[in-house]
């Protein structure tokens, strides 16, 4: 059983996972099931609850509690599989090695933290998607 209430898991790491809850709540308001959609942050949390200590060291202590490359880069892939997942991916081969919605891993990650380029491209497709969308 997995809890957003468990405090073995990094508070940075609940955050992330109560964030992507309400988006995905943003998009989805007033539609039916949506199986891929639930796979897909199924596979996300138990990645997330399982790889929490390791997950954790990437989350710089600061006052501020700023992150490191990595959690903003699962934040990123996160949302990006969400919109891909309710049809406002891309077809943007830059985005293949982010876009499989049940590979969740540390090294992927680690490799999407240190190209700014491409989380730019990330974060720019999101936010075109979700302009797309009207939500």
């Amino acid at each position: 059983l997995i809890s957003l209430y468990d405090k073995r898991v990094h508070l940075a790491v609940r955050k992330l996972i109560a964030q992507s809850l309400q988006f995905v709540k943003r998009l989805t308001a007033g539609e039916s099931k949506h199986d891929e959609l639930f796979d897909m942050l199924s596979k996300l949390f138990t990645f997330c609850f399982e790889n929490s200590k390791q997950l954790a060291g990437y989350v710089a202590v600061h006052e501020n509690s700023q992150d490191t490359g990595v959690m903003t880069a699962l934040k990123l892939v996160v949302d990006f599989r969400i919109l891909e997942s309710l049809g406002y991916g891309s077809d943007n081969v830059d985005f293949d090695d982010v876009r499989d919605t049940f590979d969740w891993n540390i090294s992927m990650l680690e490799k999407l933290a240190v190209d700014d380029e491409k989380m730019k491209k990330i974060e720019s497709h999101i936010k075109h998607a979700i302009v797309s969308s009207h939500l």
